[in-house]
């Protein structure tokens, strides 16, 4: 192994053999790979581990080819060797296009007179890193690979189960992107990569961009590069901001909701018929203080 573990192996006695573990840190990434294990049986040697690529550039390191630093198959039922090691270090990274591989190698297989067949484990990844070394993170990764490859191999073993003795990815040691920017972290593999929309990066870090959170219900994301979790959205059509609520919704929001609402209507109802009573007993009172004048009217003109 040497980005991860190694693949076990199994001989024609049935004994499994453990592949070798990981080794190698982010201080110490320019190594090779790691031979496979030999067979017991003579010339059945493991394949080769992958060799060490490194290319460092005091100015921009652009890059657009293809770069293999892969391990070798092993022979007969011999172990894979693990990949080895790319390092691309530089105050900037650019270029698009080209491949990166650090693959293991695959197992080897034989058909002995042994119990069992006999297979080899296969290679582990190697490691690929990008090291900005400048003062200034703005715009240092502009680099993107065709394909990022750190796969570890399959075993020898011919059947319907593969993966068993199969080797463990390597690793990628990503670099540290401004804010705004991001690695992804899984495949396929990217460097440095604008936030998308609904998601930021506050701080130079070699993560992945985090996902906004602030966005409410009917509304969707706008504008990329954030570099808070204070995302702009926009709110779908018929929905009106800031919460993105229907019309009606937003102004009963605004006086504290139904219960108020009906409240309200109880109380505009109740003061409307109020002045109703009020102002029929004052058309009464009215009504009554015209007749009794009216009345007085008569009377005085009958008496004379």
């Amino acid at each position: 192994g040497y980005g991860g573990d190694g693949g076990a192996g199994v001989s024609e006695t049935g004994t499994v053999t453990d592949g070798g573990v990981a080794y190698g840190t982010r201080n110490a990434y320019a190594l090779c790979g790691s031979g496979g294990g030999d067979s017991a049986l003579p010339g059945d040697l493991g394949g080769s581990g992958g060799g060490t690529v490194y290319i460092c550039s005091l100015a921009q390191l652009q890059i657009s080819a293809n770069i293999s630093a892969n391990g070798a198959p092993g022979n007969s039922s011999a172990g894979g060797g693990s990949g080895g090691s790319i390092a691309l270090v530089g105050p900037k990274i650019s270029g698009a296009g080209g491949a990166l591989h650090a693959d293991g190698g695959r197992g080897g297989h034989a058909d002995g007179a042994g119990a069992v067949p006999s297979f080899g484990g296969g290679g582990a990844g190697g490691r690929i890193l990008l090291r900005i070394d400048s003062s200034s993170s703005s715009n240092a990764v502009e680099y993107t690979p065709s394909k990022i490859s750190i796969s570890g191999a399959l075993s020898g073993e011919q059947g319907s189960s593969e993966e068993l003795g199969k080797g463990e990815s390597g690793t990628i040691l990503f670099p540290s992107c401004p804010p705004g920017f991001g690695n992804q972290l899984s495949e396929p593999y990217a460097f440095c990569e604008l936030c998308g929309a609904g998601r930021y990066s506050e701080s130079l870090d070699a993560a992945e961009c985090s996902y906004c959170s602030n966005a409410p219900t009917h509304s969707s994301y706008t504008g990329t590069g954030q570099v808070s979790n204070a995302c702009p959205y926009s709110c779908n059509v018929g929905f009106s901001p800031p919460d993105c609520k229907k019309p009606l919704d937003s102004i009963l929001d605004s006086i504290g909701g139904w219960y108020v609402l009906v409240i309200l209507i109880v109380a505009f109802l109740a003061f409307f018929l109020l002045v109703v009573a009020m102002w029929r007993h004052y058309l009464q009172k009215r009504r009554q203080a015209y007749a009794k004048d009216y009345y007085l009217d008569e009377s005085t003109v009958f008496n004379h």
